[in-house]
Order: C-alpha cells, then sequence, then structure tokens
C-alpha cells in the first residue's frame, strides 16, 4: 500500500532524483530523536520530557508538511501517525510544564 504511494508522480520537485534527503529527515524524526527521548527517560535525565515533547512535535509536523507536499495518500499511516505523534505531545506536555512550574 504505501510503495504505491511512493511512486514519482507525485513528487512536486522533479530536480530532485533522490529520495535520501527526505529519507535521512525521516531517520532523524522517526528513528534517532526518538531513541534519544527513551534513553533520556530510561536514565532519568531531566530533559527527557522536553524531547518526549519534540518527538510528538516533530511527528505531527513531518505530517502536517506531508499532507501539504504529497496530499492524503497513505490514509492509515498518516492519520495513525498523526494521531500517535498527538498522544505524544498529550502526554509529554503535562510532565514537562510539572517539571518545570
Amino acid at each position: 500500500m504505501l510503495a504505491s504511494a511512493c511512486q514519482r508522480r507525485w513528487w512536486p520537485y522533479p530536480e530532485e532524483r533522490s529520495f535520501a534527503t527526505p529519507g535521512v529527515g525521516l531517520l532523524v524524526a522517526n528513528g534517532i530523536l526518538p531513541t534519544v527521548a527513551l534513553l533520556g527517560e530510561a536514565r532519568r535525565r531531566p530533559w527527557a520530557a522536553f524531547a518526549h515533547v519534540a518527538v510528538g512535535g516533530v511527528l505531527v509536523g513531518w505530517i502536517a508538511l506531508q499532507l501539504v507536499v504529497i496530499g492524503y495518500v497513505a490514509p492509515a499511516f498518516q492519520v495513525g501517525y498523526l494521531a500517535l505523534g498527538a498522544v505524544i505531545l498529550a502526554l509529554a506536555l503535562p510532565v514537562l510544564m510539572a517539571r518545570r512550574g
């Protein structure tokens, strides 16, 4: 399903021949940043709550940007990840506010 959505016909930048740049962005947004947040929480670092807020915000922002650039092409993935980002934000923001207040 996702493979059919990832075709070049919708790609708005014909001069860009590679998906490497968005791929690196996905690696950072969905791989490295959540891992850093998880390790920070496991080690009880004071910045862990901020890292979780960043993870949720980046995920919501990524999906919003994706909807603007390529449209609504993979509904289950886009809605699911948007909801996941919103839940992460909803759970992390009160913790961050409590630690700061």
